[in-house]
């Protein structure tokens, strides 16, 4: 205990000193051509607290915040600028779907349905994995926000895995977050209607294309991607996650909370038995959840934003006393949500400093050597996608600024709009670092990082990534003979 205790210190040392040299040799030597002075140092600073936050030198919101400071002190990048998404609507969803989330795990909601789920699915690990991801897949067209489906999804999966027996972060346990959020993500380029990015791409199409590409024509043009992406996935996670037998011999798929085997069907229904008839606070935290996820399911109807609904039912919940003053301030996980506010509006700051439009201006020459190839052309575009979502923290903007380079030059050589910005959505949802993902990091955050690591979460986007682009290359002759290419 005590040398783990010195390693991580010694970790978080040499990570504080390692930070503040890369983000020093970067201020002072890396100086790309058509980059300002100002976007270099901004990038510079962003390195070195990549650097703190791998080696935990800090707590995440905190590095954030020093980052901040350093943006406005060195980078003259007004607060405000760094500070814009704590003003954006998905910040306060998030509030709101880690308020539910912590109002069904007080009332012993979570619990109830997790046991119900259970009960209903085989016990062996690949029926839970496809169980999950058919939960997000099939919620992905009935709620807009990715956001909101993996916050509430997350909790339920690591609810889920604690009543198997799967040890928090292990094998198991993290094959089942991967399964739950890559059923949202993969959902996502499949449906207009899973995500506020599919819109976006829809409204920047000429309006031919947006004519041609209706829900039911998107979808079915999407299927070749899609159902290859579903099967491979699928295939991965349950090959690479499944439990071995040298760690069940181990007890190494014992739960967390108890060195025990995993329960059979026999006390599983036991246990659901011992929770009786539903409590009023029960019955109440699921008439909230229900009326919530009804109106982001009929969003596409009344027209209120999908942050409305979720901070109602903050509202609600503190009305019926299930949240209340001891609980709402740990329960809900501020310091993630000031990390995400941060982390998310790196968007504008470097949209202020110039690095986005110097991104694009990179981006767009290797575009036009690859158009003349369409498996090359895709490949490219998901590459390029890949790439600049290290810098390019904004998904929307991302899409607004590169695809207003790249349609262009694919109307002028016959090629569907559609299918370049298909090549990027299906890769854009990346996971590398946390601050590339809203989705990821409100999975992540919304059970406070306990189900799986990081690391371990961002090893299989890798795999993920690769399995995307071969898809799209399956893909290629199926929209060649849809006349897309």
């Amino acid at each position: 205990m005590k040398k783990a205790v010195k390693r991580q210190q010694l970790k978080r040392s040499l990570g504080a000193i390692g930070g503040i040299v890369v983000g020093l040799l970067m201020a002072l030597f890396v100086h790309p051509d058509g980059l300002g002075q100002q976007g270099c140092y901004v990038l510079a600073i962003l390195a070195a607290a990549i650097v703190w936050w791998i080696c935990a030198v800090l707590p995440e919101f905190a590095t954030a915040l020093i980052m901040v400071a350093l943006f406005a002190l060195v980078g003259q990048i007004p607060a405000a600028t760094s500070f814009s998404f704590f003003s954006n609507p998905i910040w306060w969803l998030l509030v709101g779907a880690f308020a539910i989330g912590l109002g069904m795990k007080e009332t012993g909601l979570l619990k109830r349905m997790a046991l119900a789920i259970v009960s209903r699915f085989p016990s062996s690990f690949a029926a839970q994995v496809i169980g999950f991801y058919a939960c997000g897949t099939v919620l992905g067209p009935l709620i807009p926000s990715m956001a909101a489906k993996a916050s509430l999804l997350a909790p339920l999966a690591m609810e889920v895995g604690d009543i198997r027996g799967y040890r928090r972060q292990g094998r198991e346990a993290t094959g089942l977050f991967l399964a739950m959020f890559t059923g949202v993500q993969s959902a996502a380029p499949a449906f207009i209607s899973s995500s506020i990015v599919g819109y976006t791409l829809l409204a920047i199409y000429p309006e031919a294309v947006q004519a041609q590409f209706d829900f039911v024509h998107w979808f079915v043009s999407a299927l070749p991607w899609f159902i290859p992406m579903t099967i491979l996935n699928l295939v991965a996670l349950v090959l690479i996650y499944r439990p071995r037998a040298k760690d069940a011999a181990t007890g190494e798929v014992a739960a967390s909370s108890a060195e025990a085997p995993a329960p059979g069907e026999d006390e599983i229904m036991a246990k659901r038995r011992e929770l009786g008839s539903m409590s009023l606070d029960e019955r109440r935290m699921a008439i909230i959840t229900a009326v919530t996820v009804l109106l982001w399911v009929t969003q596409s109807l009344h027209g209120m934003a999908a942050w409305i609904p979720a901070v109602g039912a903050l509202v609600a919940m503190t009305a019926c006393g299930i949240i209340n003053k001891k609980n709402f301030g740990p329960g809900i996980g501020w310091g993630s949500l000031i990390f995400i506010g941060i982390v998310l509006g790196l968007g504008d700051v470097f949209a202020d400093a110039g690095i986005t439009e110097w991104i694009v201006a990179e981006c767009t020459p290797l575009v036009m050597a690859l158009a003349d190839n369409p498996y090359l052309l895709v490949i490219g575009i998901a590459l390029i996608t890949i790439a600049a979502r290290f810098l390019i923290v904004s998904q929307t903007a991302f899409i607004n600024i590169f695809l207003a380079f790249v349609i262009p030059i694919a109307i002028a050589l016959g090629i569907s709009p559609w299918v370049i910005g298909m090549a990027s959505y299906t890769v854009i949802n990346v996971w590398f670092v946390k601050y590339q993902n809203p989705v990821y990091l409100a999975a992540f955050y919304s059970v406070d990082g306990k189900m799986a690591k990081h690391g371990k979460l961002a090893e299989y986007c890798v795999l993920y990534t690769v399995i995307s682009i071969v898809c799209l290359l399956i893909a290629v002759p199926f929209w060649q003979a849809m006349g897309l290419f």
